[in-house]
């Protein structure tokens, strides 16, 4: 039961709507639109009441909210609009609103679009021709003014029954000619003729094609003098636009030739044709004549086929790749070589995130050649001379190549234990000439402290004396020349050297850490200087050696959070410090690349040595007795360990 009334209402306002729309179609239209969008389900059939005066955005949301539609309204329609309705139909508002501010609807779904009303383009009147023909005597009559041939060709085809062949370049050019009372051979040729055409009769047809390359005519025939019509074709088609078919054609005179077509004003400076003079060519209507003096071309050729092209399009083409460019000043187009007066540029790059040092050394040669490119350390950029083409691409370049360099931080560990034990217990006797006096360290905290003490010949006698005093035994006397050494020690030692050196560099710029120490020694050379009595003469020098902690890393860091190193390490030391030698010195040197991930510490390597040695010396046999046997001999027992450790943890600083 509710879709009857609802129909009924459709039908009633869609013979209201006809009515209006036989007087304007455009809203004959929109309320066919709004039909459609009732039958579709959209609530325009409402009433509603308003009054409001404010911008249609406002009032859209409004009529939306209270009306229950889906309304967008296009951006930039910000008119004022003023109304006043009471139980209004939302359709005949909408209507309103189309007819009053010159508005259209469109429905997408069930969502109602409000946009400006655009007028279709009017739709081209064609001018009717002024053509007669007399059957009688097959003759034509005919009065053209800038009428295009093919209009004119099929137009006489049709009432002569000819066939009438135009070749495709001259189609739509315009035509103008006046003849009276003649058959259609003489008017097509003299219809040709002045309007410099190519006209040839055929066993079965007539045909109209471009002008030849032996009848110049203005400017475009001193191009074609040149030029075969087969390698250069340009027509002008809609807008301004050219259609063009280059087939290694010089680029000078394509460059003229579409010019002129395309009636645009340009300036061909003298350095775009090696020695001709200057030449100023301006094609507003009437074509100049090329010089007598002018140069036949660039001596470079450029094949092109190219649709509905502007002249500015064709020209960025002609110049690509090759030593000419172009500027549009004051509506006119300058054409030269790159490095003309007044088509050069100079520009002024600046880095914003790295050195503008060595970034020269990386540009690529080909975009080097036709620009010149100067550094200023002190502003950090470099200056750019050439076209503004090859500066942009130049500028594109170090934009691609000016980015933040990361920061390493490059941690090493470098530990180096040293442990070492030593154990010597044993008797010395023996004769010595004049003997040795008594004396040595029972007990000493110094280097090779412990027992170690020599008892003299009367040391030795008078203990001698003292056992045999007491009955315990006697062994006589010794020799005067006779001593006796004892000696018992024992040494424990640890050294642990713990290095933490922390380096910072940009990414795959070297970093080096040296730190060291240098001693000197006493070097005495005797010389002796003349012939007869040489007397000696003694010179002493110091020498140096140094003793170093050198380090050498080259990061570089990869985009998957990884750093690459390349680690040179080299560390020496001296063990000794003699007196009149060199001091003996003891390195260790590592060299490696190894792949660590950002942050994590990695073992570069390590060495762990350990020596034992055990000697012994005495009496054979009796020295070899357990318990008693160091009273007939020495022993010596020694023992070390050495352990380098080296960890490395690089960090990017972002």
């Amino acid at each position: 039961m509710v879709r009857y009334p609802l129909l009924l209402l459709v039908l009633i306002a869609s013979t209201w709507r006809l009515a209006n729309a036989q007087n304007n179609p455009r809203l004959g239209k929109i309320a066919s639109q709004l039909d459609t969008m009732a039958l579709r389900g959209v609530p325009v059939g409402d009433t509603i009441s308003i009054s409001m005066e404010g911008p249609l955005p406002e009032f859209a949301a409004f009529l939306a909210q209270n009306g229950g539609l889906n309304l967008s309204v296009d951006p930039g329609l910000e008119m004022e609009v003023a109304v006043s309705f009471t139980d209004a139909v939302v359709r005949d508002v909408l209507l309103y609103l189309c007819d009053a501010y010159n508005l259209e609807l469109s429905l997408i779904g069930n969502i109602v679009r409000v946009r400006s009303y655009r007028p279709p383009p009017p739709v081209p009147v064609r001018k009717p021709l002024s053509l007669s023909y007399d059957s009688l005597g097959h003759t034509l009559t005919l009065r053209l003014q800038s009428d295009t041939l093919e209009a004119v060709a099929r137009e006489l085809s049709r009432i002569t029954g000819e066939n009438i062949v135009l070749a495709s370049s001259v189609r739509q050019l315009p035509v103008s000619g006046f003849v009276n009372a003649a058959p259609l051979p003489q008017v097509l040729r003299q219809l040709t003729e002045s309007n410099d055409l190519t006209f040839e009769e055929r066993e079965e047809f007539f045909f109209i094609g471009p002008p030849s390359p032996s009848e110049p005519s203005g400017y475009a025939g001193e191009t074609a003098s040149r030029i075969s019509v087969d390698r250069l074709q340009v027509r002008k088609v809609a807008d301004g636009k050219l259609t063009i078919k280059a087939v290694n054609v010089d680029v000078l005179d394509l460059i003229r030739e579409t010019a002129l077509q395309a009636g645009a004003d340009f300036h061909l400076l003298p350095e775009s044709a090696e020695t001709d003079p200057l030449q100023l060519q301006r094609t507003t209507g009437t074509p100049n004549r090329i010089q007598p003096n002018e140069p036949p071309g660039s001596g470079r050729t450029i094949s092109l086929q190219l649709k509905t092209a502007t002249f500015e399009e064709v020209l960025s083409y002609v110049c690509r790749n090759s030593h000419y460019t172009y500027q549009l000043i004051d509506n006119t187009y300058v054409i030269g070589r790159r490095r003309a007066e007044g088509l050069r540029k100079t520009e002024l790059f600046k880095f914003q995130h790295r050195s503008a040092k060595g970034v020269l050394a990386q540009i690529p040669q080909g975009l080097q050649d036709q620009v010149q490119i100067d550094s200023l350390y002190e502003l950090n950029a470099l200056i750019l001379s050439g076209s503004e083409n090859s500066i942009h691409e130049i500028t594109d370049f170090l934009r691609e190549v000016d980015q933040l360099v990361p920061v390493v931080l490059i941690e090493l560990i470098i530990i180096d234990v040293q442990t070492n034990r030593l154990n010597e217990l044993g008797v010395e006797m023996g004769v010595a000439e004049g003997g040795l006096p008594s004396g040595g360290t029972l007990i000493s905290g110094t280097e090779g402290g412990g027992l170690d003490f020599t008892l003299s010949t009367g040391s030795i006698n008078g203990i001698l004396e003292f056992l045999a005093g007491r009955n315990i035994v006697n062994l006589g006397q010794v020799n005067a020349n006779f001593y006796l050494s004892l000696r018992a020690v024992e040494e424990n030692g640890i050294v642990e050297v713990l290095s933490t050196p922390r380096l910072s560099t940009l990414n795959s710029h070297k970093a080096n850490l040296s730190i060291g120490e240098r001693r000197y020694y006493l070097e005495q050379q005797v010389s002796f200087p003349g012939n007869d009595r040489p007397i000696p003469i003694q010179s002493n020098t110091f020498q140096s050696v140094d003793a170093n902690l050198f380090i050498d890393i080259l990061p570089m860091v990869s985009g998957e959070e990884h750093v690459t190193l390349e680690i040179f390490f080299e560390q020496s030391e001296f063990i000794a410090a003699p007196s009149n030698a060199p001091p003996p010195q003891v390195s260790r040197t590592f060299e490696s690349m190894i792949r660590v991930k950002d942050g994590e510490m990695i073992a570069l390597g390590g060495l762990e040595r350990e020596s034992k040695a055990k000697t012994s010396s005495g009496l054979p046999f009796f020295s070899r007795i357990p318990l008693i046997g160091w009273l007939f001999g020495k022993k010596r027992k020694s023992k070390s360990k050495n352990k380098l450790l080296i960890f490395v943890r690089p960090t990017v600083m972002r």
